[in-house]
């Protein structure tokens, strides 16, 4: 597959952390949008969505400027604040290496997404 048509596949997918109001029924639920945060009180859970909100943004606007696609992980019922760590390593890699690993993120969200609707 061309380099194009990879990186269209990977934007495909929505940004981690994008609004729930534009991400499908799947990914809401896989970007815990369905749940609260857990252990808090109200007031402190929209602090923590608000940070998370917050600093997803930034990760997500560096590493679209540094590599030119959208960061893309198979979420697997981990928590926004569970992958930060992991989209910031990211930062640190070669695009190749990068291009790679949302590719395959992509075939596994795929393969998850087929097992859940059977």
């Amino acid at each position: 597959m061309p380099e194009a048509e990879q990186v269209a596949l990977v934007d495909a997918h929505p940004r981690l952390g994008a609004p729930p109001e534009l991400v499908s029924k799947l990914s809401f639920g896989e970007q815990g949008y369905d749940r609260d945060v857990a252990g808090t009180m109200a007031a402190d859970a929209a602090r923590e969505r608000e940070r998370l909100a917050t600093e997803l943004e930034r990760l997500n606007r560096a590493y679209e400027a540094r590599f030119g696609f959208r960061y893309c992980v198979f979420v697997a019922g981990r928590s926004r604040a569970e992958l930060l760590p992991g989209m910031a390593d990211a930062l640190g890699r070669e695009r190749d290496s990068e291009l790679r690993r949302a590719l395959d993120a992509v075939v596994d969200i795929a393969r998850a997404r087929h097992e859940a609707i059977g």
